[in-house]
């Protein structure tokens, strides 16, 4: 009998330890949805309210970018061709 209770005792302190991190789990699991849910709602909230004039504008073939005014070769053909230090440098 004393060892039924001892086991008996043991069994319920893992029962106890089990229940205890399922609901911590239960509840942050359910604090990470509520967050998410809420920081999406605003984040849709605040999206719909600016100005959309053109929500998916297309590319102009015809204009051109004022970024990269050579051409595409033009860029690689000139391009350093061993960015990195040489290893001579780096003893």
């Amino acid at each position: 009998m004393p060892n039924f209770l001892i086991v008996a005792r043991i069994c319920w302190g893992v029962v106890v330890v089990v229940v205890v991190v399922v609901v911590v789990v239960v509840v942050v699991v359910v604090v990470v949805v509520v967050v998410v849910v809420v920081v999406v709602v605003v984040e849709t909230q605040n999206f719909a309210s600016l100005p959309h004039p053109n929500p998916y504008p297309r590319p102009n073939p015809h204009r051109h970018s004022h970024r990269h005014p050579q051409p595409y070769r033009y860029r690689f053909r000139h391009r350093d061709p061993y960015p990195f230090p040489h290893p001579s440098v780096c003893q």
